[in-house]
């Protein structure tokens, strides 16, 4: 539940989804709705599920546990400048 540690990997946009809210945000934009989200959603575990892609463009999906339910989490990495930076960030509702 570390957004800002979390958004230390974020491109200067982000294709973000947390729930209900979907759009490109800018990296302090999604660091706040990452935020928000931890306040609410406090993580109690979080497991690696898949994992994939091509050298330049790794993506990862989880399962998170929180107090308030399960979500699944899903990453899009790109390398730019020699950097992996999260290029689209998911949370949605276990089961959606």
């Amino acid at each position: 539940g570390n957004a800002g540690k979390l958004s230390e990997f974020f491109d200067s946009n982000v294709d973000l989804k947390i729930v209900e809210k979907e759009n490109i945000y800018s990296k302090s934009q999604a660091t706040i709705l990452v935020k928000d989200f931890f306040k609410t959603n406090k993580p109690t575990s979080m497991d690696l599920s898949h994992e994939g892609g091509p050298e330049n463009a790794k993506f990862a999906i989880c399962n998170l546990t929180t107090n308030q339910g399960k979500f699944r989490v899903y990453f899009l990495f790109k390398t730019v400048n020699g950097k992996s930076l999260i290029q689209k960030f998911r949370i949605e509702k276990d089961g959606q």
